[in-house]
């Protein structure tokens, strides 16, 4: 089986994914954005430091940046009243990150 790409760069585009079937609860949503995103070392598995990472991105040199959630339907199965708040802090991340001339944006694929 190939290995799976966390993040891929091309053509000035950030491609980051993650997959909802390992992400059914907050802890392993936590980790696996952590590292699709390069979060920096200081990240700390909680609302608030998630918050704070994606609303920055600053470590990433491209200003186009997207977000693909394969397996969507699975993400936070198990902890589906964190599903608003996550959609929340991904939506003020994209309007905040237009201030800094970076798109952002977040997609969906159920398989």
């Amino acid at each position: 089986m190939p290995n799976f790409q966390h993040n891929i760069i091309q053509n000035g585009n950030f491609l980051a994914i993650i997959d909802g079937s390992k992400c059914r609860n907050i802890q392993s949503f936590y980790k696996e954005i952590a590292v699709s995103l390069n979060f920096p070392d200081y990240f700390s598995n909680n609302l608030d430091s998630f918050d704070e990472m994606i609303s920055d991105l600053e470590w990433i040199e491209e200003k186009v940046i997207t977000l693909i959630i394969i397996n969507a339907g699975d993400l936070l199965a198990d902890d589906k009243d964190m599903l608003p708040t996550i959609n929340g802090v991904f939506f003020r991340a994209a309007v905040e990150l237009e201030n800094f001339k970076i798109q952002f944006s977040v997609h969906t694929q159920k398989l």
